[in-house]
C-alpha cells in the first residue's frame, strides 16, 4: 500500500449527484489520504478559505526506561511539544485524496463508499476541487467474514477463560514452547548438519 498524508477539507466539496444511502451525508468531516503531496503521514487541510496548510510540529524524544522489558520502552518515543498550522506558498500542482465509507464505522449501510476527489493548487491556494471518483460496493460478504471473525475471536477467547484451557492446556503450551525454543538456541550453537556429515566423510 506505501506510504500517504492525512488531509482535511473546510471548504465547501462538489455535490455528489446519487449520493445513494449517503444522502445528507457530511463529506466535510472525512478524514482523507493522499499519496500525492509527501507521502510521510504528514497532516494537511484545506481551509474554509481555500489555502492549502500544513501541520508543522515539533517534537522532542521522552528518554525510555532502561528496565523496560520491551525494546521500544528502553529508546522511548518522541513526544509533540507543539504544533502550528503553516501556508504552503510554495506548493503548486494537483493532488488526488481519498476516502472509504465503510460498514464498520456506519453499521447500518448495506454498501462500501470510495470517494475521491482532485484539487488544482498555484501558490499554495487552492482554485478548484472536483470530484474524480464516487463508486460503491455490496459489503454482505465483507460483513459476514467479519461476523464470522468476531465470532472466531470470542469463542478463543471464552476457550482460554476455561479451567481446562488455563490448568492444562496453558501450561503444555508453554512447556512445549520452551522446549523448541531451547532446541532453536542449541541448535543455532550446533555446527549445520552437512558439516557434521562431511566430518564423517573425510574421503
Amino acid at each position: 500500500m506505501g506510504m500517504f498524508d492525512y488531509i482535511t477539507c473546510e471548504a465547501k466539496l462538489p455535490k455528489i449527484p446519487d449520493p445513494m444511502e449517503l444522502k445528507g451525508f457530511d463529506f466535510n468531516k472525512l478524514t482523507f489520504q493522499t499519496k500525492d503531496i509527501y507521502n510521510a503521514l504528514r497532516q494537511y487541510r484545506i481551509t474554509a478559505d481555500k489555502k492549502l496548510q500544513l501541520r508543522d510540529s515539533i517534537r522532542e524524544h521522552v528518554p525510555g526506561d532502561p528496565k523496560s522489558k520491551s525494546v521500544m520502552g528502553r529508546i522511548g518515543h518522541m513526544k509533540e511539544v507543539s504544533s502550528k498550522w503553516k501556508d504552503l506558498h510554495d506548493f503548486t500542482g494537483s493532488f488526488d485524496f481519498y476516502d472509504v465509507i465503510h460498514f464498520q464505522e456506519n453499521p447500518d449501510l448495506k454498501n462500501d463508499y470510495w470517494v475521491e476527489y482532485t484539487a488544482k493548487v498555484i501558490d499554495g491556494k487552492v482554485k478548484s476541487i472536483r470530484l474524480k471518483a464516487f463508486t460503491h460496493e455490496n459489503n454482505a460478504e465483507a460483513r459476514a467474514q467479519s461476523e464470522a471473525w468476531e465470532k472466531r475471536m470470542e469463542n478463543e477467547r471464552v476457550f482460554w477463560t476455561k479451567w481446562y484451557s488455563r490448568f492444562l492446556i496453558k501450561p503444555y503450551y508453554n512447556a512445549v514452547s520452551g522446549v523448541f525454543r531451547y532446541w532453536r538456541k542449541l541448535n543455532d550453537k550446533l555446527p549445520r548438519s552437512h558439516r557434521v556429515e562431511n566430518f564423517f566423510k573425510p574421503f
